[in-house]
């Protein structure tokens, strides 16, 4: 979907060469069509009311989606009324408002919160303080979702191990990695992430798992030094640590 609404065949000539490859092409079979997307599950999604230009509300009664993804840029365009849509075909819809700033976040985690009764997943790109309760208890602890938790990680792997390219499995170790960094008491508030306190130990582990991936690959050009125990401790001693010098 863009600002105009849902995205088809039917303006692909129109659009710029980054949202072609996104344009729906709506066939109608009667009244129901096969959604490649849902093609694995044999599911058919009821799609009669759509037609190029539809509401995000139009969308998300017609397809009954479990994820909403904003990159908009629009405030506030997941309405009450969409997230509770939602909730009506998925026990706990996730949604990642990832705009930022502030002022321009598809929904506040507090709106989520409230439109869904608490069942959701959350994160948003900017900061936003914990939803609470009137007495002031912390009803969910949204994450940020910023690339920082990855990125400096998979530099550091890429330089240990001087890997020929990064691999979709390196991706994918990382994320793993980055998984195992939540805390189950974290996860009770409603955390998908780390705490950003934490963000050097994250690397670390991305980092390592990095390395790991690409030496399991065979696209490190590097071996471990002799007189390392593990890339686990190797990439601990390589870790630049910012020191001010008078």
């Amino acid at each position: 979907m863009d600002k105009d609404g849902l995205v088809t065949q039917e303006r692909a000539s129109i659009l710029p060469s980054q949202s072609r490859q996104f344009a729906r092409n709506l066939r109608f079979d009667g009244e129901y069509v096969t959604s490649e997307r849902c093609a694995e599950y044999d599911k058919h999604i009821q799609v009669s009311m759509l037609k190029d230009g539809s509401s995000i509300q139009e969308v998300v009664d017609a397809v009954q989606p479990t994820i909403l993804l904003g990159v908009s840029g629009c405030r506030n365009i997941f309405t009450n009324e969409i997230l509770a849509s939602m909730s009506k075909y998925v026990d706990k819809p996730i949604v990642l408002a990832l705009s930022n700033p502030t002022d321009k976040c598809e929904c506040t985690p507090q709106a989520a919160y409230e439109a869904t009764n608490g069942n959701i997943i959350y994160a948003s790109g900017s900061p936003f303080a914990p939803v609470t309760d009137s007495n002031g208890k912390i009803l969910m602890k949204q994450s940020q979702a910023n690339n920082i938790f990855i990125y400096p990680g998979i530099g550091l792997g890429i330089t240990a191990t001087k890997s020929k390219c990064v691999s979709d499995g390196m991706f994918y170790a990382a994320s793993c990695a980055l998984a195992e960094c939540v805390p189950p008491e974290a996860l009770l508030y409603g955390s998908i992430l780390p705490d950003i306190d934490n963000i050097r130990e994250v690397s670390h582990k991305v980092a390592t798992a990095v390395a790991l991936r690409a030496v399991e690959e065979g696209l490190a050009t590097e071996t471990l030094p002799p007189y390392k125990d593990s890339w686990e401790q190797y990439i601990n001693d390589i870790m630049w640590y910012p020191q001010y010098r008078p």
